[in-house]
């Protein structure tokens, strides 16, 4: 079985949502200059808004036949677009060009044995703007969620999934980033893990 391991940087608060002025920043920090993939869910009309507030189902994602949008190798000004065109809703940027992703990397690697990593090194690079949530990988239960994150991903898994992020937490670019994401937006953040 394959396993697909995601590191999310977020805001404490599960309700905080960013403005432009903020998606903006957390880019120009991550030093991106163009946005491979953005996709996530269009805008419902007026009368799926209402059944979703009246009588939501109980997982939203589920065999639902969503209109999907999805566009590639577009500008930090486009993706802001579709962006602000589908909000509030779920969107996500698969982030291309940046720059600081070959440094975490190569410190990470520095950072954390290799036994206990296994190989996985979160490379990709990820932003989520709206609903997500965390599920334990044993149980299913809900172990994080929130409205807005940066991802690092990568397929594989570590040995020890909570002792990797106990050690990834305290690198102290990691723990500087957070700091970064913290300014910027005005809330506390904090990290989560999860292994698919």
């Amino acid at each position: 079985m394959s396993l697909y391991t995601s590191i999310y940087f977020h805001p404490k608060s599960p309700r905080f949502s960013p403005t432009e002025a903020q998606v903006r920043d957390i880019l120009a920090k991550l030093r991106i200059q163009t946005v491979e993939i953005a996709s996530g869910e269009s805008k419902p009309s007026l009368l799926e808004v209402l059944r979703r507030k009246l009588f939501p189902i109980r997982a939203e994602t589920a065999l639902l036949d969503l209109d999907l949008f999805w566009e590639t190798n577009i500008s930090l000004d486009r993706a802001m677009e579709l962006w602000r065109e589908h909000k509030p809703y779920s969107t996500h940027f698969c982030l291309k060009n940046e720059g600081l992703a070959e440094e975490l990397t190569s410190i990470i690697r520095e950072r954390i044995p290799a036994d206990l990593a296994r190989d996985f090194v979160p490379w990709n690079t990820g932003m989520h703007i709206g609903p997500w949530k965390h599920h334990g990988y044993d149980t299913g239960e809900i172990t994080a969620k929130g409205r807005f994150a940066v991802t690092k991903s990568h397929n594989g898994s570590p040995r020890d999934i909570e002792e990797y992020h106990q050690m990834f937490s305290s690198i102290p670019e990691v723990r500087y980033l957070l700091a970064s994401f913290e300014a910027t937006t005005g809330t506390p953040w904090t990290s989560s893990i999860q292994l698919t």
